[in-house]
């Protein structure tokens, strides 16, 4: 299938189609394959695919979640209401790598400013176990909330003392960006200190 993948034209309704059939198949392979001629064959398709995508982004193998992730980013513009409520019903996943796939496509496909329950959401799963959820969500974030919302600025200062480095980056990043001016950089000297970001891979 996914040599089929790379012949297929870019809008052919049937073969989108069986692409979207063959996501139900017991085979993780053939799911992953299905996906890549979903991508290949679905441009246009876009209400067919978020239909055919969301719910693939919760597989239970975390290569077709991904999978699913890219294909639904590819075909499915912002904004897209059927998609997003998809993504989110994912958010709560018992599967790290589903939540991880959700926060991605929402930030994606939630037209900026998110409502105030999708961000709130996502600031919940800034405490999550797992630390690339964390991550994702602190991603995410400043993509949904709007600037200088109180929940979000909230959650991502919380981050800050998060045990992983690289989610105290990301998210006093995407703290200054939410605080803006002076708060902004303060935000960063909170994890970087006064002389800024050390070299990458170095926790300062």
């Amino acid at each position: 299938m996914r040599l089929l993948a790379c012949v297929a034209p870019e809008q052919s309704p049937r073969l989108a189609t069986y692409a979207a059939g063959q996501l139900r198949d017991p085979q993780a392979e053939v799911r992953l394959g299905a996906c890549a001629l979903l991508a290949a064959s679905g441009a246009g398709l876009v209400d067919f695919a978020a239909r055919a995508l969301g719910p693939a982004l919760a597989d239970r193998d975390e290569r077709v979640s991904q999978a699913a992730l890219k294909a639904l980013v590819r075909l499915v513009p912002s904004g897209n209401e059927a998609a997003t409520e998809l993504a989110r019903r994912q958010l709560g996943s018992q599967r790290p790598w589903v939540r991880r796939s959700a926060l991605a496509a929402l930030a994606h496909l939630a037209p900026p400013p998110a409502d105030s329950s999708a961000v709130a959401q996502v600031c919940a799963l800034l405490s999550d176990e797992d630390w690339q959820v964390r991550l994702a969500a602190a991603r995410a974030l400043p993509r949904l909330a709007r600037r200088g919302d109180a929940a979000a600025s909230c959650a991502l200062e919380a981050a800050l003392r998060d045990k992983d480095p690289t989610v105290r980056r990301v998210a006093a990043g995407a703290l200054a960006g939410q605080l803006g001016g002076a708060r902004g950089v303060l935000a960063l000297g909170a994890v970087f200190g006064p002389q800024g970001p050390g070299p990458p891979g170095v926790d300062v």
